[in-house]
């Protein structure tokens, strides 16, 4: 769904899980502000939020598919959902 329209997009967060490939954003200081972030991108379809770093880590223009739950972990995945559409950002 790259680029799909989303006019009310939803975060459905899974604790100690994270995807490969995310990019770092370094602006992005909190869960709220790394939400903003994705919000704000229709080619972001989630992030990784490193709960110890206090690291967002955006998926762009990136399916994620390389999923990965782990027991002692920081890290959440936040992948994006279109409200209200039943559709999803997160390519598979």
């Amino acid at each position: 769904m790259t680029g799909a329209v989303c006019n009310d997009p939803q975060f459905v967060r899974t604790e100690n899980t994270q995807a490969a490939g995310g990019e770092a954003v370094s602006s992005a200081t909190s869960v709220t502000g790394c939400q903003n972030y994705c919000r704000g991108n229709a080619d972001c379809s989630g992030f990784d939020w490193d709960r110890g770093g206090q690291t967002c880590w955006a998926h762009i223009n990136k399916n994620m598919d390389s999923i990965q739950t782990f027991s002692n972990t920081n890290v959440d995945l936040y992948s994006k959902t279109c409200s209200g559409e039943g559709e999803s950002n997160v390519k598979h």
